[in-house]
């Protein structure tokens, strides 16, 4: 069991890598993604940003965003102080009710 659970992290460890996620390892699996940069989100229809690494949701609320690929996807009901590991380029104004969103880099 240990085999299969070390095999899936690596594998999660090689697609976040990948996608300029920076994680450090451990010896007992993934221990932490550590971003460079920060930078408040205003939610706004039209406007896009530079994709983020992850994204920080300060308070609770739905979130609807763009991912760096294109889709749109709403989040229901994420708990402030969640990190979203998911590169975005958009925060829609429209069905977000999370505040204090923040932008990791």
């Amino acid at each position: 069991m240990n085999n299969i659970i070390n095999d899936t992290l690596h594998k999660i460890y090689n697609v976040l890598n990948g996608r300029g996620i920076r994680i450090s390892g451990h010896r007992h699996g993934i221990q932490q993604m550590q971003a460079e940069d920060a930078a408040a989100i205003v939610p706004n229809d039209s406007n896009e940003f530079d994709p983020t690494s992850a994204f920080y949701v300060g308070a609770d609320g739905n979130i609807t965003v763009q991912t760096a690929s294109g889709s749109v996807v709403t989040f229901v009901g994420v708990l402030g102080g969640s990190i979203i590991p998911l590169r975005i380029v958009k925060v829609f104004a429209t069905n977000t009710t999370a505040t204090d969103i923040i932008a990791l880099y």
